[in-house]
């Protein structure tokens, strides 16, 4: 899914689709992903290709040379499931935005999202409720599990909260007009 901030602090989705299992599926994990046969089986899931072949014209757009930084949580699982290769100088990672990981020992691991959305947003997410406002014609809150529109939009309210500081880590400031 990619999404844009409108001026007016709204959410604007651009992709939201479910997608036809290339595979059979033993257990859809519904009580976490929100997910049923229901949704697979509907005439409104996408082959796969399809899927991919979408997420591709809309993060790798021939007109202008545009570069799109992609902002998500735990980004390389949806790239795995691709087969999708995005250049890491253009993707804003919640999972792995150093001051967002948790330390132990030495290592750094990632934070849940919705733990991310509690201390720095101040308000919870994937319980139902979505206190985000998007705009979209197809979007539809789960009655259970994870929305992936409110989890896209919760990483991308972090990231437009910490952009400053999360570009200059990365040795990309921001240009302000």
């Amino acid at each position: 899914m990619d999404q844009k901030r409108e001026d007016s602090g709204r959410i604007k989705v651009l992709y939201d689709v479910y997608v036809k299992p290339t595979k059979t599926i033993t257990d859809y994990r519904t009580q976490w992903s929100g997910v049923t046969k229901e949704h697979l089986d509907n005439d409104n899931a996408v082959d796969f290709s399809a899927c991919r072949s979408n997420v591709r014209r809309l993060l790798n757009p021939v007109e202008d040379s545009v570069e799109v930084i992609l902002v998500g949580h735990a980004l390389i699982n949806d790239f795995q499931v691709l087969k999708y290769f995005h250049s890491s100088s253009l993707i804003r990672d919640t999972a792995r935005f150093r001051p967002f990981m948790r330390q132990v020992r030495k290592r750094m691991y990632p934070r849940k999202l919705s733990s991310l959305c509690e201390e720095h947003l101040g308000f919870s997410i994937q319980k139902n409720d979505c206190k985000i406002e998007v705009i979209s014609s197809s979007f539809s809150e789960h009655e259970t599990g994870h929305s992936s529109v409110e989890d896209a939009a919760a990483a991308l309210l972090l990231y437009h909260k910490f952009s400053e500081e999360w570009e200059e880590s990365l040795g990309f400031p921001l240009h302000k007009p």
